[in-house]
């Protein structure tokens, strides 16, 4: 795997993040709160300017109140 095939992958669990995070119906101000991840870094994520830590995404998994290993999981079965 290649530095650009990773950030994809990263990109595609973002992706499920955030759109369990709008299903959920929380907002972009919730999270910052919730992790101090700041607004500005959780909107450069979003829009995949930025790559999160493995760190960063697990404070917004748990934000979310999502378990980020099956989302991760269901990023790679679906890849396959």
């Amino acid at each position: 795997m290649n530095k650009r095939e990773a950030q994809k992958i990263t990109q595609k669990i973002i992706n499920a993040l955030m759109k369990e995070k709008e299903r959920r119906g929380i907002t972009n101000y919730t999270i910052p709160q919730k992790t101090g991840v700041s607004q500005s870094s959780l909107s450069n994520i979003q829009k995949h300017l930025q790559d999160p830590s493995l760190s960063m995404t697990i404070l917004i998994a748990d934000a979310i109140g999502i378990n980020l290993s099956e989302t991760i999981k269901k990023v790679e079965d679906y890849q396959k």
